[in-house]
């Protein structure tokens, strides 16, 4: 099963595979942890788990702005405080940038963009149905 399949994905009661007083425990935070891991596991997203190699795409400084990274994101999401994550928007935001520099980096025909297409579609569709 992938991290971001369909399956499952609708079941707002079980988010992240916990019971309902479980979520509301949970902050919107604690849920982001949860949606990252999804993907830090899956094998499909190994290229994102670390900042891109600027010496082997010397370019890619040029064509983004702001690169951002799974392993980026999780540890402004451990940190927290003023150097973290102090709300979801922020979280979201920057796995957003994960997904849209991939795809503004490299051509729409790459094996590459459509991975970074479909972690895209599977994060807005789990972070509908876990965090929010």
């Amino acid at each position: 099963r992938k991290a971001y399949s369909a399956k499952g994905a609708g079941r707002r009661a079980t988010r992240a595979g916990f019971d309902d007083e479980v979520n509301k425990a949970m902050t919107p935070l604690d849920r982001c942890g949860f949606l990252l891991a999804r993907f830090e596991e899956d094998p499909l997203c190994e290229p994102f788990l670390e900042p891109v190699d600027l010496e082997s795409f010397a370019d890619y400084a040029e064509a983004v702005d702001h690169p951002m990274d799974l392993g980026t994101v999780r540890r402004k999401l451990t940190i927290g405080g003023t150097k973290g994550y102090r709300e979801e928007t922020a979280f979201i935001r920057d796995l957003k940038l994960v997904w849209t520099n991939c795809k503004k980096y490299n051509h729409r025909d790459s094996p590459i963009w459509h991975t970074a297409d479909l972690c895209q579609r599977g994060m807005e569709r789990l972070y509908q149905n876990w965090v929010l």
